[in-house]
């Protein structure tokens, strides 16, 4: 499933980018109903942060910075296509590289720890893609004849970031300088702190939602930023569509171990055009994406109702920075904005 690109102009706007801080505008400037997007999303629990064309339109405590969990992973995933578009620190390898730092080691059980091995062992490699759309088999058991698989594997994530950080001169130890490098090409407004894993296991960063709001339209620009390119459009329409099969098999092994296969994740990764139950009818994933039902837009999802709603069609970018064991989906949040929206075509 690939997902259109549409460039804001085509629908007769222009794109903002914040620089200090958002333009405001009255949801009617962009076509919308401040009426209706009030009371659509006045009962929906959490931060939120409502813009179309960068501007925004809606807002409830933006500025309170909360661990947002999984999205961890997608600033992981967008810090490595910086990498890979900026060329400041050379190309990673299309392959995970072995990594045998004494923090992987004392974090992830020592010999686990590496994509397939060094020179002189014997093990299967997995790409950067692999890792980010949950298709490798890291740390699992492949499955006979190496049948496809998929995983939602948190060690994967931190692997992944560790070999980015290795690349940017980092030690391990420096997890913030993945955001960091993001938010200094879109800026940023509020503090960023770290918890746990590059993964978003036990928290990972903390973000408030009118800063994630830059990272999604940093992705809704597609990948460029007041008309520069900071990642390749490219690898943003492949992140943004579905990588993950339909035959693709959800790995069994380890499925009790949070860090390793989250298997109820697991099992919502291939392709199901029907909706998967679990992540309140997403369709499948990405390259750290969720695919959003019955529309030209995807997520960036982390636990306890975070996330970061991005609308291709209609020029949305929403923020959802939440707490509750109890929340809606995402889905629930892209539908209230969506009925507010009375001109959608200018």
């Amino acid at each position: 499933m690939s997902l259109p690109i549409v460039i804001s102009a085509v629908l007769g706007y222009s794109l903002v980018y914040p620089s200090g801080s958002w333009e405001k505008a009255k949801a009617e400037d962009v076509g919308m109903s401040s009426s209706i997007l009030d009371n659509k999303m006045s009962p929906l629990p959490g931060g939120i942060f409502v813009t179309r064309y960068g501007r925004s339109v809606w807002e409830r405590d933006p500025s309170e910075s909360r661990s947002i969990w999984s999205i961890s992973k997608s600033i992981v995933s967008l810090a490595y296509c910086k990498v890979q578009t900026s060329g400041t620190w050379g190309k990673l390898p299309d392959n995970v590289p072995y990594s045998d730092s004494p923090t992987s080691a004392d974090n992830h059980y020592g010999v686990e720890w590496f994509s397939g091995g060094d020179p002189g062992t014997v093990g299967k490699y997995y790409t950067f893609n692999d890792i980010f759309s949950m298709s490798s088999s890291f740390g699992l058991k492949p499955l006979p004849n190496d049948h496809p698989s998929c995983a939602y594997n948190n060690n994967g994530i931190q692997l992944a970031g560790y070999a980015i950080l290795e690349k940017m001169g980092m030690t391990p130890d420096n997890e913030m300088a993945l955001p960091i490098t993001l938010f200094d090409d879109v800026g940023s407004q509020d503090s960023i702190t770290f918890k746990g894993q590059m993964s978003g296991y036990q928290g990972g960063y903390s973000v408030s939602g009118r800063d994630l709001a830059r990272l999604g339209l940093l992705v809704l620009s597609n990948g460029t930023w007041s008309g520069k390119e900071i990642l390749d459009p490219k690898w943003v329409a492949l992140a943004t569509s579905s990588q993950v099969p339909a035959t693709t098999t959800p790995n069994t092994d380890r499925s009790n171990e949070k860090l390793w296969n989250e298997y109820d994740l697991s099992q919502s990764l291939p392709f199901n055009g029907s909706g998967h139950v679990r992540m309140s009818g997403d369709l499948g994933y990405g390259y750290t994406f969720w695919l959003l039902p019955n529309s030209s837009a995807v997520h960036m999802s982390g636990l306890y109702g975070n996330y970061v709603i991005i609308d291709f069609k209609y020029g949305l970018v929403i923020s959802v920075t939440n707490n509750q064991s109890q929340h809606p989906g995402a889905s629930v949040y892209h539908r209230a904005v969506l009925s507010s929206i009375v001109q959608p075509n200018q």
